[in-house]
């Protein structure tokens, strides 16, 4: 097996019924846009979160398993898409506390003498980090078991048995990351913007997830 690229950029739009789905995915991408929000658009926003995270989790379980389409419906059980998604958040809260330690000393330390570099390293490292979103639902989505999030040995061999995938998939979504800073988050967000950068979000979720769970099943190919 090897990294299918194309097949995961076109994912999103495969099935008869991809259109509904992509909606659906797109309102709740809408909880992944980075504002400065008030108390009750958090309560709302949370949710929403825990909703995509969730579903996106059984997309990655699919991919992993090979259960077609890998594309989950919405008639099956929000709650158990809720349940997925709030095991999620706290093991990434996990991996982002363990991950302050080695990430926060670099930005203060670029903040106190001005260093450039630092801080060119610390924001780079800000966005090695962030792919804890994608890594925790892949390691949690295998089994739908709390303990694999935080086993750190299957953690290594997903990173290291398939080092070239992994490479690849994270890269593209470095790239594709840094696409959507650039063009959509620098100004102010109005109405019309918010629709489109939740579209593309949706996109962008479905085509990294599955790149990221095409690298965890290869590489549980290479442990056997």
């Amino acid at each position: 097996m090897k990294l299918d690229i194309k097949r995961a950029f076109l994912l999103p739009f495969s099935g008869y019924d991809w259109l509904p789905r992509l909606i659906v995915l797109s309102v709740l991408s809408f909880s992944a846009i980075d504002y400065d929000y008030k108390l009750y658009s958090f309560i709302i926003l949370v949710p929403l979160w825990s909703l995509l995270l969730g579903y996106l989790s059984q997309f990655m379980h699919n991919e992993i398993n090979n259960i077609y389409p890998s594309l989950p419906s919405w008639k099956l059980d929000i709650l158990r898409y809720f349940r997925y998604g709030f095991i999620c958040s706290i093991g990434i809260l996990i991996y982002f506390i363990i991950s302050c330690f080695f990430i926060l000393p670099i930005g203060v330390l670029a903040k106190m003498i001005h260093n450039n570099y630092l801080e060119y390293l610390y924001n780079f490292m800000n966005q090695i980090g962030s792919t804890i979103f994608i890594i925790v639902p892949c390691l949690y989505s295998d089994n739908f078991k709390f303990k694999d999030i935080l086993n750190f040995p299957l953690l290594r061999k997903f990173i290291f048995n398939a080092k070239l995938e992994f490479f690849i998939s994270l890269s593209i979504y470095l790239i594709l990351h840094q696409i959507i800073d650039v063009f959509f988050f620098t100004k102010k967000i109005i109405f019309i913007k918010t629709i489109l950068i939740s579209i593309i979000l949706a996109i962008t979720f479905l085509i990294v997830f599955n790149l990221f769970a095409q690298t965890y099943k290869l590489s549980k190919q290479i442990m056997k």
